[in-house]
């Protein structure tokens, strides 16, 4: 009898490993274009797999966290808000629930929203005490700080990653978390300055650029966003801060790969020259 009960056992077991196998979502290719760091393929194969795809299968919820991520690298911050959205309202057990609150503030950071980005951080730190993702959300509004002018914000929150995670990778990190585009540095005036009419923010900023000497090196220059995408990322992955601006010139839109924002044009330069070597075409601007 003993026997019979456990060979019924096994059977079920069997039976219900199949089963959970069976309601599997295969996001396998989706995950290996994501390693390899083809975020435009891991954006493809996940589009195939999403409209049969049923919203009980499992791993439905890591392929709109790996699409979200995705869209945020290839700079398509609606499509990115739209997956991790996904994942927040209809997986809220998801083990991918903090991350994609997190990628949600990344989204707005991103396209210069920054009141919205400072409210899903804070809102992700009430929600989840003890998160794992602490110090990257003070990086994060650390950074916000700094974007918006709020030094007392900045200083808060730099001092609180300092402190209670001096060893995490985010303590030592300098680099701005993302490119500030011209448009996410007319936003950020408008901030600090919401009384001011946006003429007279951009005109402002325009001066300031003159006044500073920014400059930069501009590796490429494309008729299609895409391809300029594809660049800047090869770019990131090599450590490079490449980011993306347009352009009209001639009634067209030219998009530009560009590196840095430098003070002086020798420290562009230095840049250019490396850059160079490694065989890529370059100019520095202005």
């Amino acid at each position: 009898m003993r026997q019979k009960i456990l060979i019924v056992i096994v059977m079920s077991l069997v039976f219900f490993s199949s089963l959970a196998q069976a309601l599997a979502l295969d996001i396998s290719s989706v995950k290996e274009y994501f390693f390899k760091k083809d975020y435009s393929g891991c954006i493809r194969e996940g589009r195939k797999l999403l409209p049969g795809a049923r919203r009980n299968e499992r791993n439905l919820d890591e392929l709109y966290y790996l699409m979200g991520l995705c869209y945020l690298k290839t700079e398509d911050y609606e499509a990115g808000l739209g997956s991790f959205k996904k994942i927040k309202e209809d997986f809220a057990k998801s083990r991918f629930i903090e991350d994609s609150q997190l990628g949600m503030g990344d989204c707005y950071f991103a396209k210069g929203d920054f009141v919205l980005a400072a409210h899903e951080y804070k809102q992700l730190l009430a929600d989840y005490s003890q998160t794992k993702l602490k110090p990257a959300i003070y990086y994060r509004l650390s950074q916000l700080g700094g974007r918006t002018g709020d030094s007392q914000q900045q200083r808060e929150y730099s001092e609180k990653l300092k402190k209670e995670f001096p060893k995490s990778p985010e303590a030592g990190m300098q680099v701005k978390l993302f490119p500030e585009s011209r448009m996410t540095q007319v936003r950020s005036l408008k901030v600090i300055f919401p009384e001011v009419p946006p003429a007279a923010v951009e005109q402002v900023l325009v001066e300031k650029t003159v006044q500073n000497g920014i400059y930069c090196v501009q590796v490429g220059a494309f008729s299609k966003e895409l391809n300029a995408n594809n660049l800047a990322q090869k770019l990131k992955d090599k450590g490079y801060p490449a980011y993306v601006e347009s352009a009209t010139l001639k009634e067209r839109i030219i998009y530009k790969v560009r590196i840095g924002k430098f003070e002086n044009r020798a420290q562009a330069k230095k840049l250019e020259n490396e850059l160079s070597g490694l065989g890529y075409p370059t100019k520095i601007y202005p």
